[in-house]
């Protein structure tokens, strides 16, 4: 039987060799399954030409594909084989005045105006804590609105809207549902 061709697992045969090659041309099979296992994983070999070994199960690393592919995936068992659940910190663009939402619960807010927007602080849930990031070239007043905004700065602490000056980071905790406490750098 002739030999097939494969660069990939996926293209090998699996009914190959059917039994009627001669013997001396095993050693043509063994090159075709060594080829395709290399194709398919070409990264496991190192910069160094050093071989690499494969540590994690098919699990895992289907695990790893879906949170790549999809922003967040409920795994079966991390490296100790205890349940997981993992959430990859996602970001969304505020370019204008906005309110912060239930889905920015663990998020990270990247403010890209040119100043002069109001950031309104809502309820959300205890535990909350929201990132937001001034990466624009003005400020962004961060004002409270259905919430008490108590700002903690250096051994004391304040009330009321702020600014987050541009190039700036603050964090925002939701000690309850109400209270927000709001504290980091450029903050005024």
């Amino acid at each position: 039987m002739p030999l097939e061709t494969a660069n990939f697992i996926p293209e090998l045969v699996e009914t190959n060799p059917d039994g009627t090659d001669l013997a001396s041309t095993l050693d043509n099979h063994d090159r075709l399954i060594k080829t395709a296992i290399k194709g398919s994983f070409p990264a496991f070999i190192g910069t160094t030409g050093s071989p690499k070994s494969v540590s994690k199960t098919e699990d895992q690393i289907n695990d790893a594909a879906e949170l790549s592919a999809n922003n967040s995936f409920t795994g079966d068992n991390d490296i100790n084989g205890n349940p997981i659940a993992v959430q990859r910190v996602l970001e969304r663009t505020l370019a204008a005045n906005g309110v912060v939402e239930q889905t920015d619960s663990q998020r990270i807010i990247r403010y890209t105006g040119a100043g002069g927007n109001t950031l309104t602080v809502n309820t959300l849930l205890q535990g909350t804590v929201v990132t937001i990031k001034n990466v624009g070239t003005g400020a962004l007043t961060i004002t409270p609105g259905t919430v008490n905004l108590t700002w903690l700065q250096g051994g004391g602490s304040a009330t009321g809207a702020r600014t987050l000056s541009a190039g700036s980071v603050i964090e925002m905790h939701y000690a309850t549902a109400g209270e927000v406490e709001i504290w980091g750098n450029g903050l005024n």
